[in-house]
């Protein structure tokens, strides 16, 4: 073997290796990233519109005794469905903005993005539920994955786990960097 040969296979088990640990360390990050993660059963969720159709109120005479229960369109929305609010603030210099609001309708619970809900775009964008006061300041903690964000504007609809009660926070969040775009306590 000559001595240029020798340098190609040389430098060829050093691109190899580095390629190596390189797919490691990406394997191993995203096991990591992931391990604080639940991911609730998937099930099937209505439509916005047909929540929203569900929550407002038919008279439209009514007058809301609380903000909270006017949707983006100034529509009335009916009070014993509607269990918690709050509004997104962007974190970060992300854009995040509009209502969330946590819901039961036919016994089931669901976080419903009002229409007026916009965020910044990004890769890889998901929905945690936080037990922590994320919009306040407070670190994310501990949390349940809803999945992918759906849209960045617009209604939408995330079905909840049963035990919702420790959840203080609804939160983007991008998982390929590791950033908060926004959140919305909720009360």
């Amino acid at each position: 073997m000559s001595i240029s040969s020798t340098k190609i296979i040389k430098k060829l088990i050093k691109i190899i290796l580095v390629a190596v640990v390189l797919t490691s360390a990406f394997v191993g990050w995203n096991l990591w990233k992931d391990r604080n993660t639940v991911n609730i059963e998937q099930v099937a969720a209505p439509t916005f519109l047909e929540v929203q159709s569900s929550l407002r109120v038919d008279d439209e005479s009514a007058v809301a005794s609380d903000p909270d229960l006017i949707d983006s369109q100034g529509a009335v929305l009916r009070e014993d469905l509607v269990l918690q609010t709050g509004r997104f603030v962007g974190r970060n210099n992300y854009r995040a903005e509009g209502a969330a609001r946590v819901v039961q309708l036919d016994g089931q619970n669901l976080l419903v993005f009002d229409d007026d809900f916009s965020s910044s775009n990004g890769p890889d964008l998901l929905i945690y539920l936080a037990e922590s006061k994320v919009e306040s300041g407070e670190p994310l903690g501990e949390f349940v994955s809803l999945g992918d964000l759906q849209q960045t504007s617009g209604g939408q609809v995330y079905v909840l786990p049963d035990n919702i009660d420790n959840f203080q926070s609804v939160v983007i969040w991008c998982r390929a960097f590791g950033q908060l775009f926004g959140a919305a306590d909720i009360r």
